[in-house]
């Protein structure tokens, strides 16, 4: 096949042979042009899409920019460090919540009952089960689990505060025995033969059986309304607890409170003694609910199943 090329009416006439070879190289040269003309454009598309949209790149290709990469890199890392606080807070909700349960059997069981309690650990709360990481990227896993953590921690700071309100409810309350190690009551509440004069009377507490210098201790949060010498009572200690409660612990030998001196629970406020109108040593005890004497038994020995 043969090309003739004419420049003008009275240009050179140019003969050109045009083999199968020739055709096939100038057909293969055209088209590594076109490649890289669409390998340099499709590159200028892209880096103008890199700085101007991201987003665009990364869903058609899954291509991250630097930037892009450094910002993934500081939030995962910032979510792992609140991941690691949720968690060592968690666990330090655990161990009061450990502390308040060993507190509430000790309100709950008498001491000859607790060495005898079988260990039983108590857990529970909602089911808040992990992410697959299965067809899912990382952030998205450390986003969900940083959520599982707080719902967590939320979670037993709930139970905290309620576990704690309970205990507080408790200790303001007169259900202990204001004396340890073993009980032995040797006059109950109501009437009885009056043990000095010998008729029949009204006896407004129990007396317990102690040894002269044996602690005596609160059986409740309150504060101390009296703490002196009584002529019936002899060295004598009123503890007001709120809501109506107060307590009277009788014929003690030394006081170690004060009127206005607030005491806790278990808190030692004297020793057992002999003074006042009494027969021997011992303590006697009271619970006055709105200014009358209740039978102290109704909250002592029912809730330590005696």
């Amino acid at each position: 096949m043969q090309l003739i090329w004419v420049s003008g009416p009275v240009g050179r006439i140019r003969r050109v042979n045009l083999t199968a070879r020739r055709l096939l190289m100038f057909a293969g040269a055209a088209s590594l042009v076109l490649i890289l003309i669409g390998v340099l454009l499709e590159f200028a598309g892209f880096r103008i899409a890199v700085e101007y949209d991201p987003k665009i790149v990364r869903h058609v290709g899954n291509f991250y920019s630097e930037s892009e990469i450094r910002g993934l890199k500081e939030k995962y890392e910032t979510r792992v460090d609140e991941i690691e606080k949720n968690l060592a807070a968690f666990h330090d909700r655990l161990n009061d919540l450990d502390e308040l349960n060993r507190k509430l059997k000790l309100i709950a069981t008498p001491p000859p009952l607790i060495s005898r309690q079988d260990r039983t650990d108590a857990m529970g709360g909602p089911f808040i089960g992990l992410p697959s990481a299965e067809g899912r990227n990382l952030m998205s896993h450390v986003e969900d689990l940083h959520q599982n953590t707080s719902q967590l921690l939320k979670y037993s700071d709930d139970s905290l505060n309620y576990w704690k309100n309970q205990l507080d409810w408790l200790e303001s309350k007169p259900i202990l025995f204001p004396l340890k190690g073993d009980i032995s009551i040797t006059s109950g509440y109501g009437e009885r033969v009056d043990p000095i004069v010998n008729r029949s009377s009204f006896h407004p507490g129990l007396d317990f059986q102690g040894s002269v210098g044996e602690n005596v201790y609160a059986t409740a949060n309150g504060v101390v309304e009296f703490a002196g010498w009584d002529a019936g009572y002899g060295q004598s200690v009123i503890i007001n607890h709120g809501d109506g409660y107060q307590t009277r612990y009788a014929h003690m030998s030394r006081l170690f409170v004060k009127e206005g001196e607030t005491v806790s629970q278990r808190e030692k406020i004297g020793v057992v003694g002999n003074t006042g109108r009494s027969t021997g040593p011992h303590l006697h005890y009271e619970i006055i609910k709105d200014g009358r004497t209740i039978n102290p038994e109704t909250m002592l020995l029912k809730l330590a199943r005696r």
